[in-house]
């Protein structure tokens, strides 16, 4: 019995989304901010579970770091948008998302102060307020950053006679 071969003819690689754009720096800092923040929380609230001195002190070096890491995505950020690269349709979300991205360095620098004055001493509850109020305000403005860049269909806009 012969064997059946198939000719398979190669199908052109599609993109898997008809928008898709490639990611820019300011999207890698934002995760690595969201990443040092959950891992803020994380060691604040074991460190105010256990009461442990050594623990506070590694969990404010995290929060030097990752506050450094918030401070250079709100500086990129800032460049992106006075680069004129935002189109005009995308201010109604590019506004509110700087307007909370001002907030993300404010609690972090609330957020080293506070710690800064307890060098030395346990975990209290404000450092640990401070830091799941840094990662909530990180996670909604994450939220809004992604309406910022959502790419959308173009818009074909007649012409009139008069447009020239």
């Amino acid at each position: 019995m012969p064997a059946v071969v198939r000719r398979v003819s190669p199908s052109p690689r599609r993109r898997r989304y008809k928008f898709r754009r490639r990611h820019k720096l300011h999207y890698y800092i934002v995760l690595m901010g969201l990443s040092g923040a959950t891992l803020v929380c994380v060691v604040n609230t074991v460190a105010f579970a256990t009461r442990g001195i050594g623990l506070a002190e590694v969990a404010f070096g995290l929060v030097l770091v990752t506050a450094l890491v918030i401070f250079s995505a709100f500086f990129w950020g800032f460049y992106m948008a006075m680069s004129g690269n935002v189109p005009a349709g995308r201010l109604k979300y590019l506004l509110p998302h700087g307007a909370v991205g001002t907030l993300s360095p404010l609690f972090y620098t609330i957020n080293i102060s506070i710690d800064l004055d307890r060098l030395g001493q346990r975990v209290n509850v404000w450092s640990l307020a401070t830091s799941f109020g840094c990662l909530a305000i990180l996670l909604i403005q994450f939220g809004m950053g992604k309406a910022v860049v959502r790419p959308e269909p173009l818009r074909i806009l007649p012409r009139t006679g008069t447009d020239g």
